[in-house]
């Protein structure tokens, strides 16, 4: 796994008015070029959905990190404190205001990684389109061949590629990252349960 740490080269463009009524400004690598990596097969503990909205195909897919993918976590925190540096030295034209410590930005600010203390690990949010068209996500079997979508993303291991696309900002109330999965390797489903009760027998 490598994951990319060239923070100082990286930008936080101007930020423009989104359909959320918020806005987004767009995050991009040395040279101008998307910021992208490939995580290993991690489990997804949840359908991809979206909140409130079983119609939507823009969701949410959340990835569980365990203890065996503390690189992860690391890479987060260090992710977390370059953004809060980074948004103190350029808060006016990315908040509108001469100067936010990031003591005061760290209340703020939304971690794309969050502990799940219920089970001891992390999980990683991400969002990926269900759709169709160009913007897709594109699955793959762990052969490399493109399969069909998923009926539910629960349970399943998936390795994904993912592009840190933007920033999102709610005037000067909240301010997060957003991380789109483009690729999802599907390696591994759970075993089915199977019924504990003695049926079909008279």
């Amino acid at each position: 796994m490598s994951l990319p740490v060239d923070f100082a080269s990286w930008q936080i463009c101007e930020p423009v008015a989104s359909k959320s009524g918020g806005k987004t400004a767009a995050v991009i690598g040395k040279g101008g070029e998307p910021i992208c990596f490939t995580l290993p097969a991690l489990r997804s503990p949840f359908d991809a959905s979206a909140y409130n909205d079983e119609a939507a195909t823009r969701v949410n897919l959340a990835l569980e990190v365990d203890s065996e993918n503390q690189e992860i976590v690391e890479w987060c925190e260090a992710l977390d404190t370059w953004v809060l540096q980074y948004c103190s030295k350029h808060c006016r034209r990315l908040f509108g205001k001469d100067y936010l410590s990031i003591a005061e930005l760290r209340p703020l600010y939304y971690s794309p990684l969050k502990a799940n203390e219920k089970y001891g690990t992390h999980l990683f949010k991400t969002k990926l389109n269900k759709g169709s068209g160009r913007h897709a996500v594109r699955i793959w079997n762990k052969g490399g061949l493109k399969r069909e979508a998923p009926p539910d993303w629960a349970g399943l291991q998936v390795q994904p590629r993912i592009v840190l696309k933007s920033m999102w900002l709610q005037g000067s109330r909240s301010f997060g990252l957003t991380f789109e999965c483009t690729d999802a390797m599907i390696t591994g489903e759970e075993a089915s349960q199977s019924c504990p009760f003695d049926v079909g027998c008279e």
